[in-house]
């Protein structure tokens, strides 16, 4: 009996044991403190918001909370009467991507989802389908299923739109080709009546052009053509000649007698390598002058002015150090008013002093954030302001110049302000390179008041790599942050955003200088008391799973856990996958800027991960899309068997339905879940 006795206590012990583990795993997994992950990867609201020209009426879409869920709806609001009302609710599913003022009543709103396009009151009457969804292929409008709106407010005719038709194949299908054929519709920019349906073609593109610009009257006056491009045909995987090296972009003014201009430019046609040579025209008859950004005459991209009448191309605004992101655009007058920076936060330099002198007051008013002057009417004396920051969503206002007042209307992420208190601030920085560069990147230290450093950090690095990281919300970095890690992202060399030196100087550097600049960023981290040493991690997707995968083979020892996402791992075989899908100019894209000078398959081995497996020390988390055309899921595939030849330790999961990203919320919802028991078992954070 009392061996009896004594085994019953011994189960008892164990039963006892596992009972306190499991609710030891069921308070981890309802921490106080965690966000749900179902709220950090929810997407924020469209910017869909505009104001009229007179300045009286906002009209925007906004999320109505319905029990558990949100409901989508249009809202109005009198600003001279201080009403605001509904014009309905809509489905969830079909949220609205745009809505403009057509005249000062009167709306047009387009659906993401539907691609349908709708004229409507500010009252809610007299609504007015102007393109129904994709089966009324007998409607009147039905060629401007995949048509570019250029304008939607014309004083002149009040309720016109212009239009940019394309019917590329590649885009419209053949359903669309084939009621263009029939109804005899050439490509062009048309002129749209929204009250009779009726139509007017402006210019007809003989078969070069890729877009237009408008003048300050919406008259076109500029085109942007890539010669020998064969449209019935773009797409296609025997149509490469209009992508091949001797393809040259030129610009072209148009003038009433359908005769054109070329203009001495020089132009380079290159999509992804974060340079630009010529975009966002701005054609000027009064001055009779063309802006454009471009770098081809600048240490970086600048907004450059060209007297159309000499042909003489002089400076608007440069910063020696940091790249023009974009240029602000007064579409009621089709106009270049200021341009955008990222310098750290997000920053705007106003041409206009008016409008100079309001961004400077709201900047002082709101330091720390990033701030946009977003729409205001024609007279400029409402303006809508943007504002955010790396833990907070966009929050609009509407800043009153004549009250001196600036009213908050809506966010973006309505239902982040119950965790708002959760998320993490999001800290520009920058530290030298081995060989003296300055690297910039940001810094998200986890703000719960638990915590202290030195931290266990994640290096999550970004993808392209001709990108960049911004301040701006991310849901990874959060999540981390949230789960007690401190994040550092890094713009490392070949990152856009910066200068034309800083971008080349990752010509030819994957896995060496450009991985170098990460490493030192941990060592950084490090130094700075921020990283715990002992617990560091490495993320990242697409060239930042690329990064991930050469960081745990070529500086094991530095790293605790990795976890890659969507990675090449074999440099030749992707260059190999575009020329197989006989895309050439990829192909050629990559030979130029990834393989070292004089390179040769060897040289790219030493590079590739698949072939440097057996270093890898750290546990690691590979994930990829099943879908994915731009990285072959065949890249993991590869490196996980790989790491079975030498024994080591992985986990691989793969979404069937996911491509080069992520698409569904819940697909990304599901990956972090993975992370978050990955990160658990292998590097566990303070809270778990």
């Amino acid at each position: 009996m009392p061996k009896l006795q004594l085994l019953r206590q011994v189960v008892l012990s164990v039963l006892l044991v596992q009972l306190l583990s499991a609710f030891s795993i069921a308070k981890k997994e309802t921490h106080p403190d965690f966000i749900p992950l179902k709220e950090l990867v929810k997407a924020p609201l469209p910017e869909a918001i505009a104001i009229s020209p007179n300045g009286r009426y906002l009209a925007g879409q906004r999320y109505e909370e319905f029990g558990e869920t949100y409901r989508q709806t249009i809202f109005c609001y009198d600003l001279q009467e201080g009403k605001a009302w509904s014009l309905g609710n809509g489905k969830y599913d079909n949220w609205i991507s745009s809505i403009y003022f057509l005249t000062d009543e009167h709306l047009l709103v387009r659906f993401r989802f539907s691609d349908s396009w709708v004229k409507i009151h500010i009252s809610g009457s007299d609504t007015k389908t102007i393109l129904p969804d994709p089966r009324n292929v007998k409607h009147p409008l039905f060629f401007l299923r995949n048509a570019w709106i250029i304008s939607t407010y014309i004083p002149e005719a009040p309720g016109s739109i212009i239009v940019d038709l394309d019917d590329f194949s590649k885009y419209t299908g053949e359903k669309n080709n084939k009621f263009l054929k029939e109804a005899n519709m050439p490509r062009g920019l048309y002129k749209v009546d929204t009250n009779s349906l009726e139509w007017e073609l402006l210019v007809e593109n003989k078969g070069q052009t890729l877009y237009y610009e408008l003048d300050e009257n919406d008259t076109p006056k500029l085109a942007y053509q890539l010669p020998g491009i064969e449209y019935d045909k773009f797409g296609d995987r025997d149509n490469i000649d209009w992508l091949n090296e001797f393809c040259v972009p030129k610009v072209q003014l148009l003038n009433e007698k359908s005769e054109t201009r070329e203009l001495d430019i020089p132009i380079t046609y290159k999509e992804r390598n974060g340079t630009e040579s010529f975009a966002s025209p701005e054609i000027n008859t009064q001055n009779n002058t063309l802006r454009f950004l471009s770098d081809n005459y600048d240490t970086t991209i600048a907004l450059k002015e060209m007297d159309l009448s000499t042909g003489e191309i002089s400076t608007v605004t440069k910063r020696e150090d940091i790249a023009i992101d974009s240029v602000v655009y007064d579409a009621w007058v089709n106009k270049i008013v200021g341009v955008n920076y990222h310098d750290g936060i997000f920053e705007q330099d106003y041409l206009d002093p008016q409008l100079q002198k309001i961004y400077k007051s709201l900047k002082k008013l709101l330091p720390g954030w990033s701030v946009q002057l977003f729409d205001w009417d024609l007279s400029r004396k409402r303006i809508l302001v943007k504002i955010w920051k790396g833990d907070s969503h966009g929050v609009f206002f509407l800043y009153d110049k004549e009250k001196g007042t600036l009213e908050e209307i809506y966010t973006e992420a309505p239902w982040a302000d119950k965790f708002s208190d959760k998320l993490s601030k999001v800290e520009p920085i920058s530290y030298q390179s081995r060989d003296g560069l300055t690297i910039h990147g940001y810094l998200t230290k986890p703000s719960n008041p638990k915590l202290s450093a030195p931290y266990p950090t994640i290096f999550f690095i970004h993808g392209g790599p001709w990108a960049r990281d911004y301040f701006v919300y991310d849901p990874f970095v959060q999540f981390f942050a949230n789960r007690g890690y401190a994040v550092v992202q890094i713009n490392f060399r070949g990152s856009s955003g910066y200068t034309k030196a800083f971008l080349e100087a990752g010509n030819g550097q994957w896995g060496k200088k450009m991985q170098d600049d990460i490493t030192d960023g941990v060592h950084w981290a490090i130094n700075q008391g921020i990283a715990d040493k002992d617990r560091i991690g490495i993320a990242g997707a697409s060239y930042g799973g690329y990064a991930t995968l050469m960081g745990l083979c070529t500086t094991p020892d530095l790293y605790a856990v990795g976890i890659p996402m969507m990675s090449v791992s074999d440099i030749s075989r992707q260059i190999d996958h575009y020329e197989s899908y006989e895309w050439d100019e990829a192909a050629k894209f990559w030979k130029d800027y990834v393989v070292p000078e004089n390179g040769t398959a060897e040289n790219l081995k030493e590079v590739s991960p698949v072939y440097l497996a057996k270093n890898v020390q750290a546990p690691i988390l590979l994930y990829h899309g099943r879908r994915d055309k731009r990285v072959d899921a065949n890249h993991t595939s590869r490196f996980v068997k790989a790491l079975k030849r030498h024994k080591i330790k992985f986990q691989s999961l793969y979404s069937k339905d996911e491509g080069h990203g992520f698409r569904d919320p819940e697909n990304l919802e599901d990956l972090l879940k993975q992370i978050e028991k990955f990160l658990a078992k292998n590097m566990p954070s303070d809270l778990m």
